[in-house]
């Protein structure tokens, strides 16, 4: 029993000549090239947008914050003052103790 096998050719009837011409060598390197250069500066805006909204969330946030900053350090500082002069001095050194 033989196998029937169906070849299909896309041609358009004339033989290919060997690649392609000089000039659409330049025209594809010359898109390649265009493609490139707008792709690097669509990522340079891009990067460009993303460091100025992430400069103004950080902003906005340090605003926000600045009144609980201010109650952390009036806190801090009321908590400093409730202690003992001395529980916060560190002497350094030999010391000696005369009873």
């Amino acid at each position: 029993m033989r196998k029937k096998s169906i070849h299909f050719v896309v041609s358009s009837g004339e033989p290919r000549t060997g690649g392609w011409s000089l000039i659409g060598k330049l025209v594809t390197f010359s898109l390649g090239i265009v493609g490139l250069v707008l792709a690097f500066m669509f990522s340079v805006v891009l990067l460009a947008v993303a460091g100025v909204i992430l400069i103004i969330l950080f902003v906005y946030f340090w605003w926000k914050t600045r009144g609980l900053r201010q109650q952390f350090r009036a806190a801090q500082e009321s908590q400093s003052r409730a202690r003992s002069p001395d529980s916060d001095r560190v002497y350094e050194g030999e010391s000696r103790r005369e009873d």
